[in-house]
């Protein structure tokens, strides 16, 4: 058994934000169907366990940046339903009045999340500059990110994970695999079948976990996390 196996308690409190997630997902998707929603929507139907397993594995001052189908890590760190909503359904209650009409300002540092940045993948830079920010600051705190499959075929991305590593900052990255790159297909964006190997370039672990089991996702995300720390 894994040393951070989940309590039947932390089981319940996991499913909790998955139900919620895929709950808001699909309200979010029907209403953007009737016209009321504002910009595009990026259903997040099959990364609840993702965004919610490693959410979960943070500790509460470690630093998280979510992309746009992360929304039960957001959620599940302290940014409420009504502020995510307001914002993709561009209410002027939202945190920008409205006019974003996305996730851009669901970021808050009260609840060490970094706001979504929408040219996938600047938030990997970002997420390892406070990475390395902890490590000059001798901090006991981890900064983690989330990205595409399309992303890791980008500069920002072999920039990022050389310097991550060369560094040794506290830093974890996913890669959320859906096999496609909006319309690309994995096989036609890169020859390895697993983006997990590309870490063995930068000297560092990787990893394939399967993305709808939870617990995996928590107890990987948790040794990772603990690794980097």
């Amino acid at each position: 058994m894994s040393q951070f196996a989940l309590t039947p308690q932390q089981k319940l409190e996991i499913y909790y934000w998955m139900y919620l997630t895929r709950h808001y997902d699909d309200t979010i998707v029907a209403l953007w169907k009737q016209g009321r929603g504002m910009g595009g929507t990026f259903s997040q139907r099959g990364h609840e366990a993702i965004s919610v397993g490693a959410g979960y594995a943070l500790a509460p001052d470690d630093v998280v940046a979510p992309m746009h189908r992360d929304v039960g890590c957001y959620m599940l760190r302290g940014i409420t339903p009504r502020r995510v909503v307001s914002s993709q359904l561009g209410r002027a209650t939202s945190i920008n009045g409205g006019r974003d009409a996305n996730l851009h300002g669901c970021g808050d540092l009260d609840f060490n999340v970094v706001g979504f940045i929408s040219h996938l993948p600047q938030s990997l830079p970002v997420a390892v500059g406070v990475a390395m920010s902890f490590l000059y600051r001798n901090e006991p705190r981890v900064a983690l990110t989330f990205i595409g499959d399309g992303s890791s075929s980008t500069g920002l991305f072999h920039e990022s994970l050389n310097l991550a590593s060369l560094q040794n900052a506290p830093f974890v990255l996913i890669v959320e695999n859906n096999q496609y790159a909006y319309s690309t297909p994995l096989s036609q964006q890169m020859k390895v079948a697993d983006i997990a190997k590309r870490a063995a370039g930068y000297g560092i672990p990787g990893l394939i976990i399967d993305g709808n089991d939870v617990e995996a996702v928590y107890q990987a995300s948790k040794e990772a996390i603990e690794r980097a720390r």
